[in-house]
């Protein structure tokens, strides 16, 4: 069996004097024309090797801090990677973690170091090196999530559920634990150091609040309270020390006095959006004195209180008698200015807005971005503020003249959610976490086209920041139909033979879609029932084979038989044959619980089915003539069964997702007796992803270990192994004709040439 193992990822230099363009083409060609890593014995029947790797979709940045004390460099997260990039220079970025998921970061006071919690490993690295400081053990990674450094910088916070665990900086050192004593028994509770160091305060998911004495050995309890009803999603501790704030769903922002630990203020925050007769509190930030405090809550409500006086200093809301609309949507993020005047806030609509606290006018409104501002903030001096979006992009503003000074892109290694080869030609199509359609040459690596949804239309003017669900290439190689958005359900088709073409919409409300073996058709399903479109004229008037409209039938899921006759459907009602020519029903049979997927066999005798109902899930072989069962596979309650036709339909594959204790081996079975053949056995880890080649010789597994492996479908044994560089694997596809072997998810997208030896054809 081959063994192919990807290179691991090296700690990258500045390489500031290289342009992006070059390096990016240099990277490709590398990885397009890499060697067999290992060679593969004769008798296994396949060699493997790397052919290209795909990183140009942009993973979603969830958070930004500009380093200090100058500023001017920033740090950015995404679920798998840890950037330190230089205003003055953006493509100048150190990559100080990549390839493992991301539990928590913090950088230290000084801005030096900052600490990294990773499932790979818990560390504390120079920021400007990129050098490990301190590694500590991985027996103690468990105690090790969300760090969190002391105001002196000396020590390290990390929490768990159960306990607050004080680290020292310099020597990885437990100094203490911290007993909650059942204060994260409901969920994780929040953390904030004290600015002087000598108390942490944690408050539970539904209102507790406690403030312990690190100087302790145990962590004495200095005081504790309860006055949130409901869950508390927010905790801050004033930079001067005076004040302690929560929030929570009762609308409340309760303010503690720390001298004395009596409630020095309770304010309350109405919307129009209510929980339980009040506005929920989404987000809230203390100004650097302490003075002021801002808060929202949901539809859109942001209003700044004097923390002194309890007075209202400003409000902006979407009330009609308000000037300003704040954002249309949640406001997920917010940072005062370093003198309090100025408030930068960052919104599910796409846009990051500035806010003049003293005259309550809007200094600035930002639309870059194509997606949700997950991050604001400033720089120490004030003389910058950037947000950062979940597209993948960072921007940065002079404060004085709002005014775009940097823009950053390196989050390049982002999700790809569905994949998609050409049939005839040498491409593939991926779509992307952060909204992008993307066609790639897959000799070289070399991105030919960008497909977004609304070309050159910003999303406050009708775009929608939802990615592309699915894209998949017709079998004319000539476009691509694309999905966005479950919620949306829009539907379009695209040629793609030189350019990107304008979109053909062809409606709302799609929930699966498949192109006809010929390409000249499209089956799509959804929430108005099913039809099929001629391609060639998607705007024309489609074949409805269900009642449009019907409100007593959801189709989860469209497909064809082989020669093109049929269309399939699965439906809460059981899986459908139709002639779509004519619209009759060919064959109807009445699974258990319902359908979710359907499939004919690749001689046309069976359909196999998956259940729709979770308490009781099930495959079910049918015999089509007769609409009789033939085989049935039960799962237990709470697991989920995957199922696909394997050797023209004589066999298929099942694996159990969900199982206790976990299955690591899917099983071939027979179709027509329901005899469990054997098993595909050799992963070390539970199967996240399966394929069935397209002549159902081959079945590619995915391992949450990162291990990709091929199988015979004759006889279950493994053909090839390769290593994958992803963080995790979302999904697998063959190139039509077996030469070529895709593995998706959060990094990238990957693949392989297979090369096919003479001794699999004699087994």
């Amino acid at each position: 069996m081959a063994v192919i193992t990807q290179p691991q990822p090296r700690d990258r230099t500045w390489l500031a004097t290289i342009p992006t363009p070059i390096l990016a083409c240099v990277a490709f060609a590398l990885v397009a024309t890499c060697p067999n890593l290992q060679a593969t014995d004769a008798d296994d029947g396949y060699t493997a090797s790397p052919s290209i790797e795909i990183s140009g979709h942009r993973a979603a940045i969830w958070t930004m801090r500009f380093v200090p004390p100058a500023g001017r460099l920033v740090l950015t997260s995404s679920r798998d990677a840890l950037v330190a990039w230089h205003t003055a220079r953006p493509s100048n970025a150190r990559r100080l973690s990549e390839g493992s998921r991301l539990v928590g970061h913090a950088i230290s006071p000084d801005g030096s170091r900052v600490a990294l919690t990773a499932v790979s490993g818990a560390r504390i690295l120079d920021i400007r090196s990129g050098q490990v400081t301190l590694e500590f053990d991985h027996e103690s990674l468990r105690e090790m999530g969300y760090p969190v450094w002391s105001p002196t910088g000396n020590r390290l916070s990390t929490q768990t559920r159960t306990h607050v665990n004080i680290w020292h900086a310099d020597t990885g050192e437990l100094l203490r634990s911290i007993d909650l004593d059942g204060l994260g028994r409901r969920g994780l509770p929040l953390l904030a150091w004290s600015p002087s160091g000598e108390q942490i305060a944690v408050l539970g998911v539904f209102g507790t609040l406690r403030v312990y004495r690190t100087a302790t050995a145990d962590g004495e309890v200095e005081f504790e309270a309860q006055r949130h009803d409901g869950v508390t999603r927010n905790l801050a501790w004033s930079s001067d020390g005076r004040l302690v704030a929560t929030g929570g769903n009762d609308g409340l922002v309760n303010l503690w006095s720390t001298s004395d630990w009596t409630l020095h203020r309770s304010l309350l925050n109405e919307g129009t959006v209510l929980l339980g007769g009040r506005s929920p509190v989404d987000s809230m930030a203390f100004s650097k004195d302490g003075d002021r405090i801002a808060v929202s809550v949901p539809a859109s409500t942001i209003r700044v209180w004097s923390t002194s006086s309890g007075e209202e200093l400003a409000r902006w809301s979407v009330e009609p008698d308000v000037p300003y609309i704040p954002h249309y949507g949640q406001v997920v993020s917010m940072a005062f200015s370093p003198d309090g005047r100025f408030l930068v806030t960052g919104g599910l609509d796409a846009t990051a807005k500035v806010w003049d606290v003293e005259t309550g006018a809007q200094a600035a409104a930002h639309h870059s971005f194509r997606q949700s501002v997950e991050a604001v903030a400033w720089s120490q001096d004030g003389m910058r503020y950037g947000a950062a979006s979940s597209d993948g992009s960072v921007r940065i503003w002079n404060s004085s003249s709002h005014a775009d000074i940097s823009h950053f892109q390196g989050h390049d290694r982002g999700s790809v959610v569905s994949l998609s080869y050409a049939p005839g030609v040498a491409r593939v199509a991926t779509a992307g976490g952060d909204g992008m359609v993307r066609i790639w040459q897959t000799a070289t690596g070399h991105p030919l086209f960008e497909v977004a949804r609304f070309d050159g239309v910003p999303w406050e003017f009708g775009g929608s920041p939802l990615p592309a669900e699915a894209v998949s290439y017709s079998p004319e190689s000539n476009k691509i139909a694309i999905l966005f958005g479950r919620v949306s359900g829009e539907l379009q088709i695209r040629d793609v033979t030189s350019k990107v073409s304008p979109p053909a919409f062809i409606g709302g409300d799609a929930n699966s879609f498949a192109w006809s073996p010929d390409g000249q058709q499209l089956a799509v399903a959804g929430s108005n029932g099913l039809c099929v479109v001629d391609a060639q004229d998607p705007l024309g008037r489609p074949i409805w084979l269900s009642e449009r409209g019907s409100s007593d039938e959801w189709i989860s899921h469209v497909s064809w038989s082989g020669d093109g006759e049929r269309v399939l459907s699965a439906s809460e009602n059981g899986a459908t044959a139709w002639d779509w020519k004519t619209g009759s029903v060919v064959t109807a049979v009445r699974p258990l619980g319902g359908s979710q997927y359907v499939e004919e066999s690749g001689d046309g005798s069976k359909l196999l089915t998956e259940s729709s109902r979770s308490r009781a899930p099930v495959v079910q072989i049918w015999d089509i003539p007769t609409e009789s069962e033939v085989v049935k596979v039960e799962a237990n309650r709470g697991e989920r069964l995957e199922a696909r036709f394997v050797a023209s339909g004589s066999r298929f594959v099942l694996r159990r997702l969900r199982s206790r204790p976990p299955e690591l081996a899917p099983w071939i079975w027979d179709s027509s007796t329901g005899q469990r053949l054997f098993a595909l056995e050799g992963h070390s880890a539970p199967v996240v992803a399966m394929a069935v080649s397209g002549d159902g010789q081959l079945i590619a597994t995915a391992a949450s270990d990162r291990e990709i492996r091929i199988w015979s479908a004759a006889t279950g044994k493994a053909l090839a192994a390769m290593s994958t560089g992803l963080a995790s694997v979302r999904g697998l596809a063959f190139r039509p004709g077996n030469g070529e072997v895709a593995a998706f998810g959060n990094g990238g997208a990957q693949t392989w040439s297979l090369h096919s030896q003479p001794s699999v054809g004699t087994r």
